[in-house]
């Protein structure tokens, strides 16, 4: 019984969790164009970075962490 309410669940929440799927994956493109236009754009930015914070030009990678499991 618990094995069918399982897919069942599954099969509901599966166009759902793609749907956001896709968007956080579109979301973390667009930030990730958005970031290095805004590093590159700015010579002082991209110095400052490289010296103190080399972690920053990856800073968007941070959204990854929404990602759902499509399936259980």
């Amino acid at each position: 019984m618990d094995e069918l309410f399982l897919l069942l669940k599954n099969i509901v929440l599966l166009p759902f969790r793609a749907l956001w799927n896709l968007l956080v994956t579109i979301f973390l493109v667009t930030a990730f164009i958005l970031w290095f236009g805004f590093i590159f754009g700015s010579v002082i930015a991209v110095i400052l970075i490289l010296i103190f914070a080399p972690d920053l030009f990856l800073l968007p990678l941070v959204i990854v962490a929404m990602y759902t499991k499509i399936w259980e």
